[in-house]
């Protein structure tokens, strides 16, 4: 459109920096070397401090010292300023907008008798640039721009350079414009043009600034800043800022994809523009259009299509998974709000996560997307799913299995037609079933089971059986809820009371001869009921063990301060099979009165009908021996152990001879 590439330095500001003539010019692994600083060209001592880990060492050595021979001050059109036709300036309505020009500084270094070095580019270290007049032109950036008519001298030093403003009118005629990208943005380095100044390892002074121009948004979410140049009559060029009327918008079949319609908090000096979430899979070559508007009398000053193009390619797959942990099995499963699998740690919904996949952007979350549909395809009588992928089990569903959900992309082009579903069980607690087995439990107890309970040997009392219960639900996994609270029991003649230190745990505690019907509970949903028998034929004293381990230095001494008591211990087996592995304590409903202790030496080891022993005195030669037989009890055979036991008061008493010393 007669505007062509734009500007011959496109994309490239002043920048960067310089080596330093004095001071600190390098540093390796501790070593610093200083040069001190020098006056005049030619030959010249200059004092050399180096410095390692510390260590000070000075040299006088001969350098050769490049200072500056000329410099020169030149301006971009000759230095001649125009106002430009139909612009309001940026100070206010009625104030007319001049052009600018680059104004550029060059310097010749020379250090005799080496030949002069040619013109290098300093106009980034002129800090010294004035204007004589800045009424009628203003320096910054490099950039100096008209204020009104007149003449100004910047100069550097006696080097000048002369600007003229002038009335005459320039016109633009189109706008050039890009997208800059945020990620192309890089500082480059360029060498010294002028390799005669023999400086290894030097880098230019005005190193270029490359920013890298974004010609293809292949993402959504891409974009970037936009930069614009209006292009004059006459050839030049001028920087278009939004203070100054510039405006980007979609082009026509844009409209709604890229927003160029808000300036961003943190950077107010050029528009930023991005490809929407719902762009689509569009394709152009002209996605922007820049135009430069009066911002005073609104009238269009010129236009231009801005250098970037959109081309977003289709997704090439998509996920559905569960998000939210459902249970331990390969498919996702929840159950009713009210059913008593909640008491399992079953929820009673799953959450979705739903992903595309682009060729560029990799996988992006469509989780919650207004274009992601969720459908329940089977099953819905069982779940619901809302517009989030959040799928939920109905409170009203009166049945079991597994719910498909497809999930589908109708609105949005770029999904290519891809669609995925996932399949959501819904489970419930079926039955409960519960067995019983001895009370309290020794080796192999857990594999008996257990549906009578008989009189403890003679004792008045009965037998007592811990009760497992195991829930089965709708998928077939089970669940032991033996510990679980929610788990109820009712009878009759048979008592179901915790254990004391197992809580949650149930035993069955026979109350009266009979049978009994017992049933267990899981809440009100899963119901199991048994006949246990309580019956007063007695289970027998069959074996006795003694297994009293004495707390002493010797186990098997009963070894202690005189009065000191310890309870004994002993293993019965009954008739019946079942065990007490401690009969004397461990057995809190039934007290040992069916054993009969007894002691031969009560005047060293006394021991109580409950089984206590008390130590009185020393036996250590000839040990005590207590006597443990089970009471009389009809058509059973009596059985006894007669444990040998030791008793030595401590501390130890040692006999001790007295007699008079020998002659």
């Amino acid at each position: 459109g007669g505007c062509g590439a734009g500007p011959d330095n496109w994309g490239k500001v002043a920048g960067g920096g310089r080596a330093s003539g004095g001071g600190g010019v390098g540093a390796l692994g501790g070593c610093r070397l200083s040069v001190g600083g020098g006056t005049g060209g030619g030959a010249q001592a200059v004092a050399i401090t180096a410095a390692f880990n510390g260590t000070l060492t000075a040299a006088p050595v001969t350098v050769r010292v490049w200072h500056a021979a000329s410099v020169s001050v030149s301006v971009a059109s000759g230095g001649r300023l125009q106002r430009i036709g139909g612009a309001s300036g940026q100070s206010g309505c009625g104030v007319p907008l001049y052009q600018a020009a680059a104004v550029a500084v060059t310097a010749t270094f020379e250090a005799p008798p080496l030949s002069q070095s040619a013109a290098v580019d300093v106009t980034c270290l002129a800090t010294r640039l004035t204007s004589s007049n800045a009424s009628v032109a203003t320096l910054a950036g490099g950039l100096v721009t008209g204020l009104a008519p007149g003449t100004t001298q910047l100069c550097v030093g006696t080097s000048c350079a002369s600007v003229t403003v002038v009335s005459s009118v320039v016109r633009p005629v189109c706008v050039s414009a890009a997208l800059v990208h945020d990620s192309s943005v890089s500082f480059v380095p360029t060498p010294v043009p002028n390799q005669s100044l023999n400086v290894s390892g030097s880098v230019d002074v005005s190193a270029g600034y490359k920013k890298g121009l974004e010609s293809t948004l292949s993402s959504e979410g891409a974009g970037g800043s936009v930069i614009a140049f209006a292009t004059m009559d006459d050839g030049s060029y001028l920087e278009l800022l939004p203070s100054m009327g510039l405006q980007v918008v979609p082009s026509a079949p844009f409209v709604g994809i890229l927003n160029a319609s808000t300036l961003t908090s943190s950077n107010t000096k050029y528009y930023r523009a991005f490809v929407k979430q719902n762009a689509g899979n569009a394709a152009s070559a002209c996605a922007l259009e820049a135009r430069w508007v009066d911002p005073c009398g609104g009238a269009t000053l010129a236009v231009g299509p801005v250098g970037a193009s959109v081309a977003l390619p289709l997704a090439t797959s998509v996920s559905v998974t569960v998000a939210t942990a459902c249970n331990s099995g390969s498919t996702c499963s929840i159950t009713r709000p009210s059913d008593a699998a909640t008491q399992l740690s079953r929820k009673t919904s799953a959450q979705l996560s739903v992903s595309l996949t682009f060729p560029v952007q990799g996988a992006v979350s469509f989780t919650a997307d207004p274009r992601t549909v969720y459908t329940v395809v089977s099953g819905g009588d069982l779940v619901t799913v809302s517009a989030g992928g959040l799928v939920t089990a109905l409170p009203a569903a009166t049945s079991f299995g597994a719910a498909v959900i497809n999930v589908t992309f109708p609105g949005y082009t770029r999904a290519g037609g891809l669609w995925a579903s996932i399949t959501i069980r819904v489970d419930t607690v079926q039955n409960l079933t519960w067995t019983a087995s001895p009370y309290p439990v020794y080796p192999g107890s857990t594999s008996v089971t257990t549906t009578t309970l008989r009189q403890v040997h003679c004792s008045g009392l009965y037998q007592r059986a811990t009760v497992s219960a195991i829930v089965t639900l709708s998928d077939g996994t089970t669940s032991d809820v033996s510990t679980n609270p929610f788990l109820s029991a009712a009878s009759a003649t048979v008592a179901a009371v915790p254990v004391p230190t197992r809580v949650g745990t149930y035993v069955l505690a026979g109350a009266a001869a009979g049978s009994s019907t017992v049933t267990f509970s899981f809440g009100t949903f899963a119901v199991a009921s048994r006949t246990i028998t309580v019956t007063s034929t007695s289970a027998t004293v069959a074996l006795l063990q003694w297994t009293t381990t004495w707390q002493s230095a010797s186990p098997a001494t009963f070894a202690a301060a005189a009065g000191s008591t310890q309870v004994t211990s002993v293993r019965v087996t009954f008739s019946d099979g079942t065990q007490f592995l401690e009969a004397v304590s461990g057995v809190s409903w039934i007290p040992p009165s069916y054993l009969l202790f007894a002691s031969d030496d009560v005047d060293h080891i006394s021991i109580s009908s409950s089984g206590q022993a008390r130590l009185l005195a020393s036996s250590y030669r000839v040990p005590a021996t207590l006597t443990v037989p089970s009471a009389p009890c009809p058509s059973s055979t009596p059985v006894s152990v007669h444990p040998q036991v030791p008793a030595n008061l401590g501390p130890g008493v040692v006999d001790i001879h007295l007699a008079h010393p020998p002659r």
